[in-house]
């Protein structure tokens, strides 16, 4: 009777540690964030050695308002003396509404049970934009750069360079030591579009769809903005679809010709911004300031090139 109750207290024991052995949590690296800010998200399963850890699979987003960005791979660890073994996810999320969003538990199977985390809570803020208002530039900071330090940097540049050196250099001379015929032929080259005209037609086009008007907001303005910044690349040969708007602007400060022009490509950017990112509504006035703001911007600063016609020697 006594070696079945020591047994049962044995079993219990055990119970109890392998219970207690059994962690789940969700941590995040901080809880407060502007719209579209970034936060790693770490997902912790700890257990016994013999344990079967199965982590969820995670899909794009974390409820309705939440969006995972990132999902990196799992990692495992065991504890010192091998008894415990720990499994660890980290994603990258973000959210582009504003308020309390509450994370809800994330359930891992060990040994076939669904264990949950405690809920966590992200509070994502608006960012504040003051209008008719650019902040002041930051002083650049100057570095001592070194000709090693540019070898290293354009290492790869130099080499691709040297290889169109070597082929322009062997054209050249297979060019000028080729026979020749003596006869010159005119070529008229095609007309290069103008970039204003290219980006007015897609502004009457768009114009023409009535996105805004059919509730399409965030369509409207994003075809809007990529029209402005396609044109601002081929204007100012500047990589602009790739660039935020605080980027551009900061580009563009000493070439655009006044303050008045900055603004208004300043108000079609930032609407569509908060357009494309934080879901806003602009009213009617702002999306038709938006497309008169972008025509006006074009005209202003429009460079217009006439078309030329070379004679060359024949092949």
């Amino acid at each position: 009777m006594k070696l079945k109750l020591h047994i049962l207290i044995l079993v219990s024991i055990l119970t109890t540690s392998l219970v207690n052995a059994q962690e789940v949590g969700i941590s995040l690296s901080q809880n407060q964030i502007q719209i579209g800010e970034q936060v790693e998200l770490t997902l912790t399963a700890k257990s016994t050695t013999s344990s079967e850890i199965t982590l969820p699979v995670f899909n794009d987003t974390l409820g309705n308002t939440i969006e995972v960005i990132e999902k990196n791979s799992v990692d495992t660890s065991y504890s010192d003396d091998l008894s415990q073994k720990t499994l660890v996810q980290k994603l990258i999320i973000t959210s582009f509404d504003s308020g309390y969003h509450v994370i809800e538990p994330i359930s891992v199977k060990i040994n076939n049970v669904d264990i949950p985390s405690k809920p966590e809570v992200l509070e994502v803020s608006t960012i504040q934009i003051e209008e008719n208002k650019i902040a002041d530039i930051k002083g650049v900071y100057q570095v001592k750069i070194t000709i090693w330090d540019y070898l290293k940097l354009y290492k790869r540049q130099i080499i691709i360079g040297l290889i169109v050196f070597l082929i322009l250099a062997g054209l050249i001379i297979w060019l000028v030591k080729r026979p020749k015929k003596e006869k010159i032929i005119a070529v008229k080259k095609e007309p290069v579009v103008p970039a204003h005209i290219i980006a007015k037609n897609k502004l009457k086009e768009l114009q023409t769809k009535k996105l805004w008007q059919d509730g399409k907001y965030k369509e409207y303005h994003s075809e809007l903005s990529d029209i402005v910044r396609e044109y601002i690349e081929l204007r100012y040969k500047t990589n602009a679809l790739e660039l935020t708007t605080e980027e551009i602007l900061l580009n563009l400060r000493t070439s655009l010709p006044n303050n008045e022009v900055t603004l208004k490509l300043k108000q079609i950017l930032v609407l569509s911004d908060l357009a494309k990112f934080a879901k806003e509504k602009p009213i009617a006035s702002e999306n038709e300031l938006s497309l008169e703001n972008a025509f006006a911007f074009i005209e202003e600063t429009k460079l217009v090139v006439q078309p030329t016609l070379n004679t060359t020697e024949g092949v």
